[in-house]
């Protein structure tokens, strides 16, 4: 998860399981960001409704409506398989291994996947970046598979040079092609992950109508600050505040010896 908060242009990338977040992590974003947490211990993957509480702090200085939020999704056999290859990986059969209870050894796809699906890591992406109700949405929905051109946007948008990444995780799966799906299987992804399906077919309606959002607001920001004294301003308040935060994060995560 990243978040910049100060200044124009504020954004908040909600990193979903499998999809990108570790090179986005390493991207232009992150050297910028005021919060960067980027341990899945700590919270690296928090679905977009636990940014909102996590960081009521925030919306109390800059109402959330006023950032950039994107995520990116994937296609859900591919998000699946992608589960498959980073779970049949030979060190999780050592013995001791963190994440041994997940060791998917010799399984085809579709008994991982009769096993799993009802498991937390495989609950549909669109828990992870929706909120039940309604109370927020994000602005901008990319998928993994169009990810480079919706960088490139993003990247416009928030006034930054090319956000172009490699995969940088690529090391921790095997990039061996899971066996095909039974039908059977594939109509249970299907039906489990449907609205994972029409938030990727409305995606170009709601990121569209979510970036026109996020320009108006851009742009009366833009004005606020200009007329802002920003050494005394609360938003340099709430800086100060948050990267004190962060820093204790890594000394908790990082001990100095």
């Amino acid at each position: 998860m990243l978040m910049r908060f100060a200044g124009q242009h504020p954004f908040i990338f909600v990193a979903n399981t499998k999809a990108a977040s570790t090179s986005i992590e390493q991207s232009r974003l992150s050297a910028i960001a005021d919060i960067r947490v980027t341990v899945a211990a700590v919270g690296k993957h928090m679905p977009l409704e636990s940014v909102l509480s996590r960081f009521a702090f925030v919306w109390e200085q800059r109402p959330f409506e006023d950032f950039l939020s994107f995520a990116v999704m994937r296609d859900p056999l591919d998000w699946v398989s992608s589960w498959y290859r980073f779970h049949s990986r030979p060190e999780l059969a050592a013995p001791g291994a963190r994440g041994q209870e997940q060791h998917a050894g010799g399984l085809t796809f579709d008994e991982y996947w009769e096993r799993n699906r009802e498991g937390h890591h495989l609950q549909p992406q669109a828990r992870r970046l929706e909120v039940a109700g309604a109370a927020a949405s994000l602005t901008y929905l990319a998928t993994y598979e169009t990810l480079r051109t919706d960088l490139d946007l993003l990247a416009e948008v928030l006034a930054l040079p090319s956000l172009r990444v490699g995969v940088l995780n690529r090391s921790k799966e095997r990039r061996a092609k899971a066996a095909a799906p039974t039908p059977h299987t594939l109509q249970q992804i299907r039906e489990h992950y449907q609205r994972d399906y029409e938030l990727i077919g409305e995606r170009e309606v709601r990121n569209a109508a979510g970036l026109e959002r996020y320009a108006a607001r851009d742009r009366a920001s833009a004005l606020a600050l200009s007329a802002t004294a920003l050494p005394t301003s609360t938003v340099e308040a709430l800086r100060w505040r948050v990267l004190s935060l962060r820093n204790a994060l890594l000394s908790a995560i990082f001990p100095r010896r």
